[in-house]
């Protein structure tokens, strides 16, 4: 059950359902199956595994630091050591060839320094409380029920009828659970030291929403062992489990129905005869399905970024043609269109081509009509505090955390 919670934790749903994402789940899954071959005295195979998981995925940083801390509270030292040798060469590696020989790109800001880690770590720890158990995670469950299909209904209701069975009325276990404090330590510090490595990039608060969501990951560990191991009645237990099992199906809808909507987008520009015939060497710029709809939050990114419409473009054309997204972030301003998210911007002379993926209308655009264009574009609500009025106190907090937000709020 913990394993199965983990795995599906209605928060980082992108580590479940999106190829890329996947690695935070493969690191855990490695660095699990190295405690398992150490635990058994399998010294050899749990060095071998723990080399692979040391290396295969930058996010295995804070498993091995956790289980390392087990591995120390259980006086294991032997095996502790082979759990965190690996890391420690793979944090050389990459502090070396990122920072002393910088071969390849390098998320620790320049101008790092003690006042933005605090800052940073504050911001990580009120995301994470807002993504996993506040307002967030309560929109997330709510507005999974909307993607509930009939077979999804009728596979949670057999499971529920099973795991009642066995679980709901047996009276005489009715607080059988208990937690192991070195666990609740050991997940404790995944989940610290997933917020510390997120405070120095800088780059990723805890979300509910988008593909981002995948941050979540390390306090979903902890979580999902106190939800099950809660020492509450079983009849409770079954309560929250059914909660969490429609959620956890409405979300897998969601992403099935949207991938569904992502191949007719695909198929539109492959079939589109003005993008065929397409022979001009201006960029294209992609309006519509920047992202999936989860109520009345934008929640899957599509085509909202450059390297992916650039990609879908390629593969669906089988040739390059230089695409970028236009939305709500862009705004046309001294004959620069300018994306705010970024702070890029790109010269625009007299007009741009608009390949409109809503209707698969290709069209050109003059410069004067560009911001009213994207004026009438309908805004894309990333998170539950854009829903608030304007100028509230929360959106004033987070803008004082993390000031690059500016352009979405």
């Amino acid at each position: 059950m913990i394993s199965f919670l983990i795995l599906f934790f209605p928060s980082h749903d992108a580590t479940t359902y999106w190829y890329l994402g996947f690695y935070h789940t493969l690191g855990f899954a490695l660095y699990a199956y190295t405690f398992y071959l150490l635990h058994h005295n399998r010294i050899l195979s749990g060095w071998i595994c723990s080399v692979l998981a040391a290396f295969v995925v930058y996010s295995s940083v804070a498993f091995a630091i956790g289980l390392f801390s087990l591995f120390v509270m259980n006086r294991k030292y032997k095996k502790a050591a082979v759990m965190i040798v690996p890391c420690l060469f793979y944090i050389i590696h990459y502090i070396y060839f990122t920072r002393i020989n910088p071969i390849t790109y390098s998320k620790i800001p320049n101008d790092l320094n003690i006042y933005s880690l605090v800052k940073q770590f504050i911001l990580q720890v009120i995301t994470f409380i807002d993504s996993t158990v506040g307002p967030s995670m309560w929109c997330k469950i709510y507005y999974s029920f909307s993607n509930l299909s009939l077979i999804s209904v009728l596979l949670a209701i057999s499971l529920m009828v099973v795991f009642y069975k066995k679980h709901g009325k047996a009276e005489n276990k009715e607080i059988s659970s208990k937690y192991d404090f070195k666990l609740i330590i050991t997940f404790s510090i995944i989940t610290l030291v997933g917020f510390g490595k997120y405070s120095v990039t800088g780059l990723y608060p805890q979300l509910c929403f988008g593909l981002g969501n995948r941050t979540t990951f390390y306090g979903s560990i902890l979580l999902s062992y106190l939800i099950i191991q809660c020492p509450v009645s079983n009849k409770i237990k079954t309560v929250v489990f059914a909660v969490l099992l429609f959620s956890v199906l409405g979300i897998s809808g969601h992403w099935k129905s949207w991938n569904m909507h992502q191949q007719e987008v695909v198929s539109n520009i492959q079939n589109n005869n003005l993008l065929n015939e397409y022979q001009d060497n201006k960029t294209i710029y992609v309006s519509g399905n920047q992202y999936s709809k989860y109520g009345p939050i934008s929640h899957i990114e599509f085509l909202s970024e450059g390297w992916v419409s650039g990609s879908v473009f390629g593969m669906a054309l089988n040739e390059e043609i230089s695409v970028s997204p236009i939305n709500k972030r862009h705004v046309y301003e001294d004959g620069y269109l300018v994306d705010r998210k970024y702070n890029s911007k790109k010269e625009i002379t007299d007009y741009i081509n608009i390949y409109d993926s809503e209707n698969n209308k290709l069209f050109k655009l003059d410069v004067e009509n560009i911001n009213s264009y994207i004026d009438s574009m309908p805004p894309e609500k990333r998170h539950w505090v854009q829903l608030l009025p304007k100028d509230n106190i929360l959106t004033k907090i987070v803008l004082s955390l993390m000031p690059r937000l500016e352009y979405m709020l």
